[in-house]
């Protein structure tokens, strides 16, 4: 792999030396079968070639942020037998679609799971945007605000293993085709949770914002099995509870209804039970009702609603200090799944959003280097299973955190920590541990710092510790 071959600058620590290794076996493993991972296997990848298929692979993972070029001059080496641009680029269009998911896949699978509450598996699903360079593909192109500007600009929809912290599965669209409720429930029908360190099965638990909590996501939920602390919005939860039933103040009520999708009550099985039906519109995507069917879909869900603390810095901008959050769920045991459980268990999901900000902004995937839409795909792929080989291994460091003699506790900086991987990764050697230890900022128990506002414009809030 040139420059890259980790092999032969093998780290220092046994958390990052093990992560590499696992990368580096899960790329071997895919590429030993050169036709799986061709479009065309009877032409692709059949003849040596200046940028072989491993190296491929490696360069589209541990790639930072400068031009393609530069990036092949890294690793390949600078002198004039270095492949160009478009020699990648004439490569990356014979990969095959599910090679990139294979890899994470593969890396995945040898790294260890981490339950949550010992028979669950969290994960978090939520879409981002990503802009791609100006193209004329009808699948990316869409009005900037108000105006007649145009911009291209694809949405990912990822699945984050929140006691992991890594990208597990991944949904591409196009900003024309943007359905992330349709991505939800693609990402859930595949998932497999696996089992513990004991060999015991674990659950998938799925925790979603308010744009997931639909009837077409809850009953894919449910047909696969899976548990789900999802976030309601308040019609919703008026229109399945009943206004004229609906508590008022805090609440926690384990309610059974049966959707339909016709008015008449003569196919009804409980006719005598009126409050219990819930008709849907004709439109209304449902899986387990096909349009136009006289069938029933009964269900029966947990809502709870609780008063929890808004941020510091809501008080600052006219918000109110608390807030109400509606939780849907399907663990309807109160003594096992407390109200309160609940509750701390939806704000694991902040972990998702912190992972596409580390994603993004430190790992690279805010700017694709390409406008294609199929390459895009397979760019930010490769940005994913470099976080989760970050996540992986930096992980002690980051557990570690703190120097010896402090007051407080002092954690690590996890955008050093990603930077040294990410060097690490490309053959340099970085005592990760210790620059961990030194890059630390003091967080003492229940300290908040108010957001503060430092421009007149709306994109001058940030957290500041003064």
């Amino acid at each position: 792999m040139g420059r890259w071959n980790l092999v032969s600058t093998r780290p220092e620590g046994r958390v990052e030396a093990m992560a590499v290794d696992r990368l580096v076996g899960a790329v071997e493993e895919v590429t030993s079968d050169a036709a799986s991972c061709a479009k065309d296997p009877t032409r692709d990848f059949t003849r040596n070639r200046k940028i072989p298929l491993p190296r491929v692979l490696w360069t589209i993972i541990c790639w930072g942020q400068d031009t393609v070029g530069i990036e092949l001059l890294d690793a390949v080496g600078w002198n004039g037998e270095t492949p160009k641009a478009s020699a990648l680029c004439q490569q990356l269009s014979k990969l095959g679609d599910d090679v990139m998911p294979r890899v994470n896949g593969a890396f995945l699978s040898r790294c260890p799971v981490v339950p949550y509450a010992r028979e669950f598996r969290a994960y978090g699903v939520d879409g981002t945007d990503v802009q791609l360079p100006p193209s004329m593909d009808p699948r990316t192109r869409v009005r900037s605000g108000t105006g007649d500007s145009e911009h291209n600009e694809c949405h990912p929809t990822c699945m984050y293993d929140l006691a992991r912290g890594t990208f597990e599965d991944m949904v591409w669209q196009g900003s024309k085709e943007q359905n992330e409720p349709e991505a939800f429930c693609e990402l859930v029908d595949r998932t497999d949770p696996g089992t513990d360190e004991r060999g015991r099965p674990l659950t998938a638990l799925f925790l979603g914002d308010r744009n997931y909590t639909s009837y077409n996501t809850i009953h894919h939920l449910l047909e696969a099995g899976a548990s789900f602390v999802l976030r309601g919005r308040d019609d919703w939860v008026e229109r399945l509870v009943g206004e004229d039933k609906l508590p008022k103040g805090e609440f926690d009520v384990t309610i059974e209804r049966i959707l339909v999708r016709t008015r008449s009550t003569k196919s009804r099985t409980r006719p005598d039970e009126p409050e219990i039906y819930r008709q849907i519109n004709h439109d209304t995507k449902l899986d387990a009702i096909p349009r136009g069917s006289r069938g029933e879909w009964p269900v029966t869900l947990r809502i709870v609603r609780k008063r929890v603390r808004g941020r510091d810095g809501d008080r600052k901008r006219g918000h109110s200090k608390s807030k109400w959050l509606n939780i849907v769920t399907n663990l309807t045991d109160t003594r096992e799944y407390t109200a309160e459980w609940l509750v701390k268990t939806y704000k694991l999901r902040w972990g998702h959003e912190v992972g596409y900000r580390h994603l993004k902004y430190t790992v690279g995937a805010l700017v694709p280097k390409t406008r294609d839409y199929d390459r895009a795909r397979t760019e930010f792929w490769g940005r994913l299973i470099l976080y989760n080989a970050c996540s992986v291994g930096s992980s002690r460091a980051l557990a570690r955190g703190g120097r010896k003699g402090r007051k407080h506790v002092r954690p690590a900086d996890v955008t050093t920590a990603f930077k040294g991987m990410m060097r690490i990764l490309r053959g340099i050697k970085v005592r990760l541990e210790e620059v961990c230890a030194k890059n630390t900022h003091v967080a003492e128990p229940g300290r908040h710092f108010a957001r503060k506002e430092i421009r007149k414009s709306n994109h001058g809030l940030g957290y500041r510790h003064s």
